[in-house]
């Protein structure tokens, strides 16, 4: 059965008008729905994810996405073919990038070429580009990040993001489960004080066992702070068929073999792991609306939708040459 509400147990999200002044509903037909993924990574994340941007636009087109943002870390290496693509498909694309801000140890305060094994990880947002200026505005913030770390990787921090503040980009907040309370409050109050309106809360549910409390923590946790919940999938490849790809690179990024590697080539989102690693439950490609209906409440769904319809398609302003991206 496909749920169409919150179950009973979980706090009601405040409800949030769309840009045309109607109220999202949360009875519409999953069948009906225009969805948008709002957060997926392609091979240009480096060890990372297991498609080609214009595999996932194409997979993105066939299940009737009515838009797909690709938002590789700290990099726009492959919107252009993702724009070519998706240009061919008349698909709409959002530009956007996903960044782990950092703080600096007391060892390394000093310097701005800090490693991340000499960093402590402080919290994770996805930017999209709502305009054209606001992608010239994350392309800025993507260099600086670049320019301030080893070649390679990409330092940033909340000081980086307030001196060259995106203003014209979307915010999606991605929360770690095992945070505290007080650290969570203080993230909140620092994204919102930057972002205002731009700032959403992310709502990613893969099959991982704790579904249900990972959806409720979150709800309460948007409602706490007054942050629109919207469904994003963290999508890492565009069919299933990938995940063997998808295992083998996650065991060269961390060092292990493949028969060892167990949870840990996993991104955990919710609290209980409870699925094993190679469970085919566990959602990590694109997927058509009715089946992301299976966990994910179908107004989380449509506030993603919303969020598309605020944005424009970047694609006009980009060109194909070098040194377009960075």
């Amino acid at each position: 059965m496909i749920p169409q509400n919150l179950p009973s147990d979980i706090p009601q999200p405040t409800a949030v008008e769309s840009p045309t002044g109607a109220k999202d509903s949360a009875s519409a037909s999953p069948d009906l729905l225009a969805y948008a993924e709002l957060y997926s990574l392609s091979n240009f994340s480096f060890l990372r994810a297991a498609s080609f941007p214009e595999e996932l636009v194409e997979q993105a087109h066939e299940l009737g996405y009515s838009a797909l943002a690709l938002c590789d870390e700290c990099s726009l290496s492959g919107i252009v073919r993702a724009h070519v693509a998706a240009k061919q498909r008349g698909l709409k694309l959002l530009i956007g990038s996903v960044l782990e801000l950092r703080v600096a140890t007391p060892q390394t305060a000093g310097s701005r070429r800090a490693e991340s094994s000499e960093s402590i990880s402080d919290l994770r947002l996805v930017l999209l580009a709502r305009t054209r200026r606001g992608y010239g505005q994350l392309s800025h913030l993507i260099s600086c990040a670049r320019r301030a770390a080893a070649k390679g990787g990409y330092w940033v921090d909340r000081q980086m993001v307030e001196d060259n503040l995106p203003e014209e980009c979307f915010a999606l907040w991605l929360p770690h489960w095992a945070d505290a309370a007080e650290r969570h409050a203080c993230q909140a109050a620092w994204l919102q004080r930057i972002f205002g309106t731009n700032l959403r809360l992310a709502v990613q549910l893969h099959l991982q066992g704790d579904d249900r409390g990972e959806l409720r923590r979150l709800t309460q946790l948007g409602n706490r702070f007054g942050i629109t919940l919207c469904a994003a999938g963290g999508v890492l490849m565009h069919e299933p068929s990938r995940r063997v790809l998808l295992d083998t690179l996650a065991a060269i990024r961390l060092g292990r073999a493949l028969d060892k590697l167990g949870y840990a080539g996993e991104p955990i989102t919710s609290a209980t792991f409870a699925i094993a690693h190679d469970s085919p439950n566990c959602i990590r490609q694109l997927c058509s609306p009715k089946r992301l209906a299976l966990p994910m409440p179908v107004i989380f769904l449509s506030m993603s939708c919303a969020m598309n319809t605020r944005a424009n398609s970047c694609r006009p302003s980009i060109r194909p040459a070098a040194g377009c991206v960075s």
